[in-house]
């Protein structure tokens, strides 16, 4: 049966189910997007950009994050069920009903896949749904011989649990920031039955591959669709100083092996040279200050509004992202994009996009002395460097959005007619 139209059901915009959008609206495919909520000028808006211009801006530019791009007529919105997750998590009140914050994130996903499953769907070949608020409408759209594609941006949390779960034996004190550890029963049945029910599963990497066909998945079910690379907004400036700086952007956590970076920084003890490490402190409380506060070498900075991201690349030589377990994380596509040679890990899930030592390096997790090596090598490099560079934004020009989006439709219009 070919797929000539398709639900979309996202809680919340990110920039793959955006592109994802954006494919299926070009292509006349889309026939509605499910989500909480999205961003339109109200009234109160344009009333507000008119007597309190300062405050305006700082709210609309904060709601524009939930701006979808696509044509509002599309668009199904669910907002209460946002509304009450940011309500908790902004007061503080989920602590006082004794929640965590991925305990409310996972309400909220739970909630919106059993509203979307029970809405009007219209006329539609397939739905297309995202890991854990997926189950409900699949379950619908096999009672209606509806395809149902699956998007797993991440890796599969078996594969997940296993290496996360090894970092807790070795550091204890990351238990609480490390959340996979701790996922509830309910929910791993739920994403194994979503996986069951797909009929197409699209996944950013081998990386996520390897974790779903562990578990038996067969091949022929998965599609690999790497990211897109940011080239339009994210691009190379000019450097305003000598000194060889090494960046980290995401967030600081163990699941990123920042521990392991500033591990090795340390232990290099490079001369004028700086780690710049950018992002929201996620370990336990007090632990990066305390690593980092005798180190004048090495450098945070708490969370920036993205768009000042390009700045904060293009001060760097070297993007360094040791990370234990990812999908493919979008950070390495925009210092790409910025013209970065990246040093990371095959489970960060660039392993089809970064190649030895032409736009970076591949290394081991856990692995110091390598990420030492690596460091030090484009440190005492500088032409090899610049070569890399150069390659690092060619790289980031194959890899774009609209090769993303033109892959998403042919590799569904692919499958059914093979159907």
């Amino acid at each position: 049966m070919p797929i000539n139209k398709i639900n979309l059901i996202h809680p919340v915009k990110n920039a793959f189910a955006l592109q994802t959008a954006k494919a299926f609206q070009e292509k006349g495919m889309l026939n509605k997007l499910f989500t909480t909520y999205f961003y339109s000028e109200s009234l109160f808006l344009k009333l507000l950009r008119k007597a309190a211009p300062s405050i305006y801006l700082k709210i609309n530019n904060e709601l524009k994050r939930r701006d979808w791009q696509i044509d509002a007529s599309y668009i199904i919105s669910k907002p209460w069920i946002e509304y009450k997750r940011i309500f908790l998590l902004k007061t503080g009140w989920y602590k006082k009903l004794g929640q965590t914050s991925d305990q409310l994130n996972t309400k909220m996903y739970d909630d919106f896949d059993k509203i979307a499953a029970t809405a009007e769907w219209g006329n539609v070949d397939a739905v297309y749904a995202y890991e854990d608020c997926a189950l409900q409408s699949f379950i619908r759209a096999k009672k209606e011989g509806i395809y149902c594609l699956y998007d797993l941006p991440i890796v599969h949390y078996k594969t997940a649990k296993e290496i996360l779960g090894r970092e807790v034996e070795l550091f204890p004190e990351f238990r609480p920031c490390l959340a996979t550890v701790n996922e509830p029963q309910w929910k791993i049945e739920k994403k194994l039955k979503e996986l069951a029910l797909a009929d197409l599963i699209f996944v950013p990497s081998n990386f996520v591959k390897q974790s779903i066909t562990a578990i038996g998945i067969p091949d022929e079910k998965i599609s690999i669709n790497a990211f897109g690379a940011p080239v339009e907004y994210f691009k190379p400036l000019p450097k305003k100083d000598t000194l060889f700086r090494a960046i980290f952007v995401g967030g600081i956590g163990p699941r990123k092996g920042v521990h392991y970076l500033i591990q090795a920084w340390k232990e290099l003890n490079l001369q004028d040279a700086e780690l710049l490490l950018v992002g929201v402190d996620l370990f336990p409380q007090g632990w990066l200050s305390a690593h980092i506060g005798d180190t004048p070498s090495i450098r945070f900075v708490p969370s920036v509004p993205h768009h000042q991201l390009n700045e904060y690349y293009s001060s760097a030589d070297v993007f360094v992202f040791p990370s234990l377990a990812e999908g493919l994380a979008l950070v390495q596509l925009e210092a790409l994009s910025c013209g970065l040679p990246v040093i990371t890990t095959p489970n960060a899930g660039a392993d089809t996009i970064i190649q030895d030592g032409y736009n970076g390096f591949m290394l081991p997790i856990r692995d110091i002395e390598a990420l030492k090596n690596k460091i030090e090598y484009v440190y005492a490099n500088p032409e090899i460097l610049k070569e890399m560079k150069v390659h690092a934004r060619d790289t980031a020009e194959q890899f774009t959005w609209n090769r993303y989006r033109n892959q998403v439709i042919q590799d569904i219009l692919t499958y059914s007619k093979d159907k």
